[in-house]
């Protein structure tokens, strides 16, 4: 089991079809953001006396912006750990 620190967020990289309904999203495109499952959320950071809770709870579904160039050989299924900064949305 592995409990993230801090803002820390341990995400799995979900399925990417390649298309979303019927609009095929070309692969250049896809590596702008990707589909993420959060796994474990850590408690949250202090920073300047205050305490700022962790947005995302485990089972969410978010999108990570950018990754794509962060860790290029990153496959579906693998999870990493982010800081909860790096998410850019929350998918409902």
């Amino acid at each position: 089991m592995v409990e993230p620190m801090h803002d820390r967020v341990l995400v799995e990289r979900l399925p990417d079809p390649g298309y979303s309904g019927l609009i095929y999203i070309p692969e250049v495109a896809r590596k702008v953001a990707i589909k993420c499952r959060v796994i474990a959320v850590g408690p949250g950071r202090w920073e300047d006396g205050v305490f700022t809770k962790t947005a995302v709870k485990p089972g969410d579904v978010v999108l990570v912006p950018g990754c794509g160039n962060t860790h290029p050989d990153w496959q579906e299924g693998q999870q990493i750990l982010i800081q909860s900064n790096d998410i850019g949305a929350i998918l409902g």
